[in-house]
């Protein structure tokens, strides 16, 4: 299984905006397709142990495309590989691929783990030809997160096992297991949120996100003004791209806006 080629992460930007509604699906690909807000998100999410270990400045995005024997395609919402600080070694990293919802999904872990297993094939295949594929070869770790919004908490899998079927008598601990980071933005209070004077567009993107599919969401940007968050930062070019983001994504997406 191979990954396909990807264009450059502004070029796909661009496109998907100038062709498509902004979704939910499209505005988290955008949003987080933006590497100031992929590395403010990992330094918010991630613990503290685990972020000094990373290089988080040095995060690669890879939009990912897999083509399975049957040339069938499949899409990771979003997969970022951070190196380890202070390696020599290129290859030593950590895979994050995220999923974002906004619904309960009943098997969002396989799917997850369908990613996983292609970009493990992929690593093998790249140290077989790099000739590093000997018994000392370790695969990078791959870290599955679950981004969740929605009306409701989440309530789907959130380790693969859960998604097989259970029979009395078979250890659990023998079944093929992982378990998935949720971030659950439902839960979350306002005062919960990153607040990153440098990286206005990770609060702006999460508030909307956190409140699009409510009742109240009128009054959400008429009282706080989230274009007020931006105004700072807007001379950046990067940022009038993303306000046209959000702008679309609330006309899109909420159904509640005329109201």
């Amino acid at each position: 299984m191979f990954p396909a080629e990807q264009p450059n992460c502004d070029e796909s930007i661009e496109n998907q905006f100038a062709k498509t509604l902004v979704s939910h699906d499209i505005f988290f690909e955008l949003v987080f397709q933006l590497k100031k807000v992929a590395c403010a998100f990992m330094m918010f999410l991630l613990p503290l142990t685990l972020q000094k270990q990373l290089d988080i400045k040095e995060l690669r995005i890879s939009v990912r495309r897999f083509r399975d024997e049957s040339f069938n395609e499949s899409r990771a919402d979003m997969v970022y590989e951070i190196p380890i600080k202070n390696s020599k070694d290129k290859h030593i990293k950590v895979y994050f691929v995220i999923e974002h919802k906004s619904y309960n999904d009943s098997h969002p872990m396989s799917q997850l783990f369908n990613y996983e297993k292609q970009i493990i094939d992929a690593e093998i295949e790249l140290a077989k030809k790099e000739k590093r594929y000997t018994k000392d070869f370790k695969l990078p770790p791959i870290i599955l997160i679950i981004f969740h919004h929605g009306e409701g908490i989440y309530t789907g899998s959130v380790e693969l096992r859960d998604e097989f079927f259970q029979i009395e008598g078979l250890e659990s601990s023998l079944l093929l297991n992982q378990r998935a980071i949720v971030f659950e933005l439902s839960s979350m209070g306002k005062s919960d949120l990153p607040r990153d004077p440098d990286v206005p567009e990770l609060y702006v993107a999460l508030r909307v996100m956190q409140t699009i599919l409510s009742k109240n969401f009128g009054s959400v940007i008429l009282e706080e003004d989230l274009f007020a968050e931006l105004k700072p930062h807007s001379n950046d070019p990067e940022v009038r791209k993303f306000a046209h983001f959000f702008l679309n994504y609330v006309l899109d997406s909420n159904r509640y806006l005329t109201d």
